[in-house]
């Protein structure tokens, strides 16, 4: 039997404590292409008390799976973030150009929040990679 090392920085700091250390391990080895099965399992009724989990909860969990996302691959949120900035900003001050209006600041505000985001990425991608390569 093979055994390997996942050096990942799954210490507090790194990855929120918040969400349940399986599900942020699960995340990361569907991320590394590593196949993970799902076995069903018999849970007991519950016997006293009630659920904990609340819209807030579910709102939570998303935010800590985009935190996750933003921490090993950052760009799949920043580009479409960019992209999608920069083309309504280009696309609300196209005619006002065409019709010699000059740039509205509307469009300057979106292109500019574009070049942002997509230089924050770039940031974040080159973290990323640095933190990456020191656990390997």
């Amino acid at each position: 039997m093979r055994i390997r090392k996942f050096g990942y920085p799954l210490k507090a700091g790194h990855v929120m404590t918040s969400m349940a250390f399986s599900d942020v391990i699960t995340l990361i080895f569907i991320h590394d292409g590593h196949v993970v099965k799902e076995h069903p399992i018999t849970v007991r009724k519950r016997l006293a008390g009630e659920s904990t989990i609340t819209a807030r909860t579910a709102f939570d969990t998303v935010l800590e799976i985009i935190n996750i996302i933003v921490l090993f691959n950052p760009m799949r949120i920043f580009l479409p973030i960019s992209l999608v900035s920069f083309l309504a900003g280009v696309l609300w001050g196209l005619p006002i150009i065409l019709q010699g209006r000059g740039v509205s600041i509307g469009s300057m505000l979106g292109i500019t929040t574009g070049i942002i985001c997509f230089f924050l990425g770039l940031i974040s991608e080159q973290l990323s990679l640095i933190r990456k390569s020191k656990t390997d």
